[in-house]
């Protein structure tokens, strides 16, 4: 989840030195002080409107003292004054009371500042490997596989466990307005790491301890009770409930027969008590997990007309009446379940002639399909795998760098500097251009032209964006290279693709961030022109078929700032 975070540009540059010494990768983004200064201002209304409430109460019971002098008697007031004289008493008679609330205003107040003054001058920010925090000129940092529990009293992360038993205290105003999203960031990278080894020991039969509650291969436990995973359905942590929902059998035996009704239990109202239970989250995700392993061993285990209706569903069912969750789709995870497990254990599957030629059929359908795509003109604003139109005729090149969806373009941010950001752009799902049926044909045609929009963001001179063309599924290719100096290079890369070898490079006549870059393509002739100027061809003959073409993004592996650049206004033409 937090590769998929936008980085934030507003983030100081000094930071990004802070995040490098401290070995969290890049900051992404900032918690949001908006809110806590809107509070702050609103509690100085309040402020001012209770001084001035006070000075008034003073004035009036200074004003009656006078005034009930002047009449002792009330019914001596004249009528002019009788309203006045009446109001006056009123705040004279209830002085005290009034001045005892006004105190706990204050008291509040104070509490209320002293907790955002804090978390005002606390920064936050959350970076691709941690958190990085600042509060009074020291820096604290923590890296996601260094956490080993969290706390959410209130519902509020507040607290993470290092290994070594140190806090790292959050800001309470973490669950403000858009700060919730980086609490639900840091809940799910620190169940990402703890969640793989707490049930590789729930499945070497070990008991895993959150706090009171206790997990093992029989149940789930705490003080006093036992449920059986025969009997769990399912699990919630919502609106600041823990809820699980399991049936009452009629011995507490794991072999004794269930009947399948149940109902959901609360077993905590309030996360306020929360302290005593550290992770819940991964709690909830282990017990899900354990609780899908065991529906998917069923659903083979046992033929699906003999199955009575599991715990799950009629747990899914109940809480939909509720409305406090939506339906789950017993039906369609079933069959998903059971056809992933039918290619994991290696089911057979026998095909009779007809269904053979039918496949055939189907396969070739298919190609002709794509082929026909290929032979049309494609154009993107904001290119990339999960960005806009077309989305599905982009892979992402590899998953430890960052691909981030901008209105106005593809951000590419190097995370991983041993490795070079790119996005492939082709016309067969990767799920099937593997296969023999389809890796061996060629669709795109002999010719055609690409072009593409580059802005180099931040990085050194040598940052350079590319264009790979006649990419032989991800092997051998050739491409043209320009820099952020105002170099352009022509590169060819040999099967299977260990090593670039370079052919032609000069330099531009100036040097831009952006760089409008378009690539005419032949079976011999290859031709750059930038910015609408031709720059060079050259005469290469090595590949003359095309399975994917390229954008890339590469620059120092020492760098002293982050590599980022942004990829739009992508077209590709065929001739």
């Amino acid at each position: 989840m937090v590769a998929q975070l936008q980085p934030d540009s507003s983030i100081p540059s000094h930071i990004y030195e802070l995040a490098t010494y401290h070995d969290v990768g890049i900051p992404l983004k900032m918690q949001r002080k908006r809110l806590i200064l809107i509070f702050h201002v609103l509690a100085l209304i309040v402020g001012i409107a209770e001084m001035v409430w006070l000075g008034y109460t003073i004035y009036g019971y200074i004003a009656f003292t006078i005034l009930s002098h002047t009449y002792p008697n009330p019914a001596s007031v004249p009528d002019s004054q009788a309203s006045n004289y009446f109001w006056l008493q009123a705040i004279h008679d209830n002085f005290w009371q009034n001045n005892l609330q006004e105190i706990a205003v204050w008291l509040r107040l104070l509490s209320f500042r002293s907790n955002f003054y804090s978390a005002y001058r606390t920064k936050l920010y959350l970076c691709i490997e941690g958190l990085l925090k600042i509060y009074k000129k020291k820096v604290e940092a923590v890296r996601w596989n260094e956490i080993k529990e969290l706390y959410i009293p209130g519902g509020n992360l507040t607290r993470l466990v290092k290994q070594d038993g140190s806090d790292f205290i959050l800001p309470r105003s973490l669950m403000v307005g858009r700060d919730k999203r980086i609490t639900n960031v840091i809940i799910d990278e620190v169940t990402r790491c703890l969640l793989p080894g707490m049930l590789a020991s729930y499945q070497d039969g070990q008991t895993i301890a959150f706090g009171t509650l206790e997990i093992n291969q029989q149940g789930i436990s705490r003080p006093g009770k036992m449920v059986y995973w025969r009997q769990v359905g399912d699990i919630a942590l919502e609106n600041g409930k823990l809820t699980i929902f399991y049936s009452q059998p009629g011995t507490d035996s794991e072999q004794s027969s269930i009947a399948f009704t149940g109902k959901w239990h609360t077993w905590q109202k309030s996360l306020w008590s929360s302290e005593k239970w550290p992770n819940l989250p991964v709690f909830v995700a282990l017990v899900t997990t354990i609780l899908d392993q065991r529906s998917a061993d069923q659903v083979v285990q046992e033929p699906q007309s003999q199955q009575p209706r599991i715990v799950k569903e009629t747990a899914a069912l109940l809480k939909h009446r509720s409305r406090r969750r939506k339906r789950i789709a017993i039906a369609a995870a079933t069959i998903s379940i059971i056809g992933a497990l039918s290619l994991a254990i290696g089911i057979p599957v026998y095909q009779s002639v007809q269904e053979q030629q039918r496949a055939a059929r189907d396969t070739q359908l298919l190609i002709n399909y794509y082929s026909k795509l290929a032979h049309q003109p494609f154009t993107a604003q904001v290119p990339g795998e999960h960005c806009g139109d077309g989305k599905k005729f982009w892979l992402d090149d590899d998953p430890k760098n960052v691909y981030t969806c901008q209105k106005n373009g593809l951000l590419m941010t190097t995370k991983d500097l041993g490795y070079v950001d790119a996005e492939w752009f082709t016309f067969v799902p990767d799920t099937l251009s593997t296969t023999d049926a389809f890796s061996s044909v060629s669709y795109f045609p002999h010719n055609y032209r690409v072009q593409v929009k580059a802005t180099i963001l931040s990085g050194e001179q040598s940052t350079c964006v590319s264009v790979g063309v006649h990419v032989q599924d991800f092997q051998g290719n050739q491409s043209f290279d320009i820099c952020a100096n105002g170099s352009w290079a022509y590169y060819r890369c040999y099967m299977p693709c260990n090593a670039y070898a370079l052919f032609a490079n000069g330099n531009l006549p100036y040097a831009h961030k952006t760089y409008l870059i378009r690539v005419d393509v032949t079976d011999n002739l290859l031709s750059l022109s930038v910015d609408n100027t031709k720059v060079t061809s050259v005469q290469d003959s090595t590949y003359t078929s095309t399975n994917q073409l390229e954008l890339a993004l590469y620059g120092s592996q020492n760098p002293t700032e982050p590599i980022t650049a942004l990829f739009s206004d992508f077209s590709y033409t065929p001739f």
